[in-house]
C-alpha cells in the first residue's frame, strides 16, 4: 500500500475512535442527567399568591417543563408571596439549594429595588441564572367607566381617581407613576392590594382602577374591556396588543413620554416574569435547563394550553433575558433611581 493510502487509512481510524468516544461521551452525560433528574421534583417559586395572573402562568409551565428535561421529574409550583416578589427572590439567592432542582419566576421591578437599595432586599439579580421568558403583556391603565370615561375626565376631575396596588415595588407600582409622568395624570395609590382582591375591589367599587398586564385582565375577566364596564384607557406601547387595539399607547398620546416611562416600560414591557435558577446553580444543570425550555415553548401541547388562557407564546431564551436584565441595571439613569427611592420609601 502506498504511503498516501496508510495516511488515509490511520485518519480514518482517528476518526472512527473519537466518533465511537464522542457518542460515548454523549450518552455518558446524557445518562448523567436521567440518574440525577429521574424521580425527583423541580420546584418552581413563584412570588404571588395563588390564583392570580403570575401563578396561573407559572402552572402552564409545571405542566409541561418536565416533559422536555432528562429524566422527566415532577414540577410543582411553590407560592411564596410578599413584597411584589422580594420574598422569593430572597429565598431563591439565600436559602434554595442550587443543584438544578429549583427555579424562580420574578418580575422585572426587582431590578429597581435593588438599584434603590430598597428595605428588604436581599439579592443581586445579576448573580442569578436567567433560564428564559415565555410570553410578554403591554401594561395597561384599566378605570370604572361609571367613574372615569375618558383620560381627559381624569385630568379635569376634583378627585383624583383610587388606584388599587400592591406596594412594595411591585411592577404595578412603577406603572402607576409613569402614567402620571408620560401623560399629566393625577393618582391617588392605595397599596395592599393583591391580585384577586384588587380585582374584587374594583368590580365593587371599592377602587376605581388598577394597573395590569393586557393579559392578565383578558385572561380572567376579559368582560371588563369588551362590556366597557372597566376599560383600558390607555396601554404601555410603544406596539398595540391587538385585543384591545381600540386603545391607544401612551406613544399615540405623547411621542416623548420621558426618561422615567421609557426606562420603565424598556424594563417591565420586553419580557414579562422571566424564570431563574440561584446563583451557583452548575453550569451544566443550567444548559439542561435552558434546552429544556426551547423545548417547552415550541410544543404544541404547550401553545394550545397557553391560548386557551388567552396567552400568545413570545419566548426568549435565556442569554437573551439576562443581557435586558443587566442593560436595566446598568443602563438606569440616576434621576429615574431616586424617583425609584422615593416610591419604596427610601428618600
Amino acid at each position: 500500500m502506498s504511503s498516501t493510502g496508510s495516511r488515509y487509512l490511520m485518519m480514518f481510524a482517528v476518526l472512527l475512535w473519537i466518533g465511537a468516544f464522542g457518542f460515548q461521551g454523549s450518552d455518558t452525560a446524557r445518562a448523567a442527567d436521567d440518574s440525577f433528574y429521574k424521580g425527583k421534583t423541580l420546584r418552581l417559586i413563584v412570588g404571588y399568591s395563588p390564583g392570580g395572573g403570575a401563578d396561573g402562568q407559572a402552572r402552564i409551565v409545571a405542566r409541561h417543563l418536565g416533559k422536555y428535561l432528562p429524566g422527566k421529574p415532577r414540577v410543582i409550583v411553590i407560592n411564596r408571596p410578599g413584597g411584589g416578589s422580594v420574598l422569593a427572590a430572597n429565598y431563591a439567592y439565600n436559602i434554595a439549594k442550587n443543584d438544578g432542582l429549583t427555579i424562580v419566576s420574578l418580575p422585572g421591578g426587582l431590578n429597581f429595588l435593588q438599584l434603590a437599595k430598597a428595605e428588604g432586599v436581599k439579592y443581586d439579580m445579576s448573580k442569578f441564572a436567567a433560564v428564559g421568558a415565555w410570553f410578554r403583556s403591554n401594561w395597561a391603565l384599566f378605570l370604572r367607566a361609571d367613574a372615569y370615561k375618558s383620560l381627559d375626565a381624569v385630568r379635569k376631575a376634583k378627585t383624583p381617581p383610587v388606584i388599587g396596588t400592591q406596594g412594595g415595588g411591585a411592577p404595578h407600582d412603577f406603572f402607576n407613576i409613569a402614567w402620571q409622568k408620560a401623560l399629566g395624570l393625577k393618582f391617588k395609590v392605595i397599596t395592599g392590594y393583591e391580585s384577586r382582591r384588587a380585582d374584587v375591589a374594583l368590580e365593587q367599587g371599592e377602587i376605581d382602577g388598577r394597573t395590569q398586564t393586557v393579559a392578565g385582565v383578558m385572561r380572567r375577566n376579559p368582560h371588563w374591556h369588551k362590556e366597557r364596564i372597566i376599560p383600558a384607557l390607555v396601554q404601555a406601547g410603544p406596539k398595540k396588543d391587538q385585543r384591545i387595539a381600540d386603545v391607544p399607547t401612551v406613544y399615540d398620546l405623547n411621542p416623548n413620554p420621558g426618561v422615567f416611562y421609557e426606562t420603565v416600560n424598556n424594563a417591565l414591557g420586553r419580557v414579562s416574569l422571566p424564570y431563574f435558577a440561584p446563583p451557583g446553580t452548575p453550569e451544566d444543570r443550567v444548559k439542561t435547563l435552558r434546552a429544556a425550555w426551547q423545548g417547552m415553548v415550541k410544543d404544541k401541547d404547550f401553545i394550545r394550553e397557553a391560548e386557551r388562557s388567552r396567552l400568545k407564546v413570545e419566548p426568549a431564551d435565556g442569554a437573551r433575558v439576562a443581557e435586558m436584565l443587566n442593560s436595566v441595571i446598568r443602563e438606569t439613569p440616576a434621576d429615574v433611581v431616586a424617583t425609584v427611592r422615593e416610591v419604596v420609601g427610601r428618600k
